[in-house]
């Protein structure tokens, strides 16, 4: 990273920043991480009328702090000869919105880690695995129902369900789904073979390779 004419101020904050972000994402985990991005993109937007765009920060929260949690831990795994990769992406990765190709394109690459680490770690005793949920089903998606159900002249959340599962959606993943999928992919049922699949898809219930 080059210096600015600010004697590498500038640079010596981005650091501090990264380093921050960095820690966040080891203490709390990529979802605080992420919340913490939203809210200060919402600070500087209301503070100073600066708009730092949501794809500023979706490669930083999808890929590039999948890989350096991997490059921190996956040493002393490979040194135990044991240990277990596992990265939730989406199956955006494969079938993208129109409205988040950013989004898409990061889980996308995040599948592609996942994949090139599963051949690189072969024989070591160190699996790489990731799952591809659907749309997960979470108390934010209430409020899309909601709207849903707005739209088709109904003011009942359950219709607005009912009607985006039958016409729009057809199945959402619950958060047990993607946390028993974790507890299988972390197991000692998982064994360190080159040709397992290395993508799981838990909106059709069915593994990919």
């Amino acid at each position: 990273m080059a210096e600015t004419q600010t004697n590498g101020l500038e640079v010596l904050e981005t650091r501090e920043w990264l380093d921050s972000l960095d820690y966040v994402l080891a203490e709390g985990g990529p979802e605080r991480a992420g919340r913490l991005l939203q809210q200060l993109s919402l600070h500087a937007k209301r503070a100073a009328g600066v708009n730092l765009p949501f794809t500023a920060t979706t490669p930083y929260q999808n890929t590039i702090a999948a890989v350096r949690l991997v490059h921190a831990f996956t040493p002393a795994m490979k040194e135990r000869g044991w240990g277990r990769l596992i990265q939730v992406s989406s199956r955006t990765a494969i079938s993208p919105h129109a409205n988040l190709p950013t989004y898409g394109a990061a889980k996308a690459a995040l599948n592609n880690v996942t994949l090139s680490l599963s051949k690189e770690l072969a024989g070591t005793g160190v699996t790489s695995n990731g799952i591809m949920p659907g749309l997960i089903y979470t108390p934010q998606l209430n409020k899309w129902f909601i709207e849903t159900a707005q739209r088709q002249g109904s003011d009942d959340p359950e219709f607005g369900k009912q009607y985006a599962l039958k016409n729009i959606i057809h199945q959402t993943v619950g958060r047990l789904d993607i946390a028993a999928a974790v507890c299988f992919l972390a197991s000692p049922l998982i064994h360190d073979r080159h040709d397992f699949p290395h993508r799981w898809r838990l909106d059709t219930y069915r593994v990919e390779r």
